[in-house]
């Protein structure tokens, strides 16, 4: 594994979430009715887009031969 280049693209991921979670919370932190009246429907849509990744990941385990590792690797 080259170390570096790890490193580096892990700090692009983190930068680009710092970016969006401060953005978000600029926009919306001083709204909290408007949080209020959305929490329902964010937390629904959240809980089913995990459902449905964790569905995806199920169906590519199950395919043959998808994953599985193959002598002398």
């Amino acid at each position: 594994m080259n170390v570096p280049l790890f490193a580096a693209f892990t700090a692009l991921g983190a930068a680009v979430w710092v970016v969006i979670l401060a953005l978000v919370g600029y926009f919306i932190g001083n709204n909290q009715q408007l949080i209020g009246h959305y929490l329902h429907q964010i937390l629904l849509v959240v809980l089913l887009g995990c459902a449905l990744l964790v569905v995806g990941y199920l169906r590519l385990r199950k395919k043959p031969g998808a994953g599985a590792p193959t002598h002398g690797e």
